[in-house]
């Protein structure tokens, strides 16, 4: 129900485009196909989906919102091999301060990989928001089917935008709407830097941490002796068919946007050592008892994945 609204919502503020006074308000939006191929040492897959992005203006308060919807087939995912059919969906809404008529709020799109932008002067946007996103995998691997919430900030000068996206299955009211299961994609912080040279040639720059755990076993006492501080904490067992699949991402990443063509790397390191320091350190803190049993002694491994994609859009 909530993404058919949002839905509405984007579709209603690109057609608001065309039938808004101009002395009142301002509006701009798009629609975007696109396809993409992924290819990683985690995850394997192609997906095709539509995405719908539109920003409404009244005098300095600005809004913006986006829908994708995508479908796909499987090769591999959070490192698990697994051939299979998937569909998902990803939306978000911010609000703010500024004149934000560009939609280089795209940018903030999990799923979509083309960044749409229209050249305008005098753009900016100071503005904070949230989303969701789902995705139904396949298989064994439809345990991890949890819809993710997501807070978000975005700051932006003319052809130059900033983001930060906070990913995590909690649930807060109507705002944050995960799942609340905490386990599966259970946290991620994203950072992009966006330069718009023109309309067929951007650039984006980002830097990512990504934690996946595990279900974890209610049914046993939490007294796992792995990442226990020789007992000193409490720790779950896992449960599930993929029970031992951890891993925590650290990497950078680059996109260049040119022609209709998307080309994006990205690498770092898959490190359990900083899943485990981050989870504890939030685990602790937080009250949030009992720890997950990280395997703090395994080595870190290099992650690397790249990406390749066409798209059209409506501007």
């Amino acid at each position: 129900m909530r993404i058919k609204v949002y839905c509405l919502l984007v579709i209603g503020l690109i057609i608001s485009q065309y039938s808004l006074s101009a002395q009142s308000f301002r509006a701009n939006g798009a629609v975007t196909l696109d396809a993409k191929i992924t290819i990683g040492n985690q995850n394997v897959f192609f997906k095709t989906g539509v995405s719908l992005y539109g920003n409404l203006n009244l005098e300095n308060i600005a809004t913006e919102a986006g829908v994708s919807m995508y479908t796909g087939y499987l090769f591999k995912k959070h490192t698990i091999e697994r051939k299979g059919w998937t569909k998902g969906y990803d939306v978000f809404y911010l609000f703010g301060y500024g004149r934000n008529d560009n939609l280089l709020g795209s940018s903030l799109s999990q799923y979509n990989a083309s960044i749409v932008y229209e050249e305008k002067d005098n753009n900016e946007f100071y503005g904070i928001g949230f989303g969701f996103e789902k995705e139904f995998l396949p298989g064994s691997l439809q345990e991890f089917n949890q819809r993710i919430g997501r807070m978000m900030m975005r700051f932006s000068s003319n052809h130059r935008s900033f983001g930060l996206s906070f990913k995590n299955d909690l649930r807060i009211g109507g705002l944050f709407l995960g799942d609340a299961t905490d386990f599966g994609a259970t946290g991620s912080l994203y950072l992009t830097y966006v330069h718009a040279q023109n309309l067929e040639r951007i650039h984006q720059f980002g830097f990512v941490i990504e934690l996946f755990t595990p279900q974890q076993d209610y049914n046993r006492i939490a007294d796992n002796s792995k990442n226990s501080d020789d007992g000193r904490k409490n720790v779950w067992h896992t449960t599930g068919v993929h029970k031992d699949v951890f891993y925590a991402n650290s990497y950078v990443s680059y996109k260049l946007q040119q022609d209709h063509l998307i080309y994006q790397f990205s690498t770092g390191i898959e490190s359990n050592k900083l899943g485990a320091y981050i989870q504890n350190t939030l685990h602790d803190g937080f009250g949030l008892n009992p720890r997950f049993p990280w395997n703090v002694t395994q080595k870190n491994k290099w992650y690397w994945q790249g990406e390749l994609g066409t798209f059209i859009n409506s501007l």
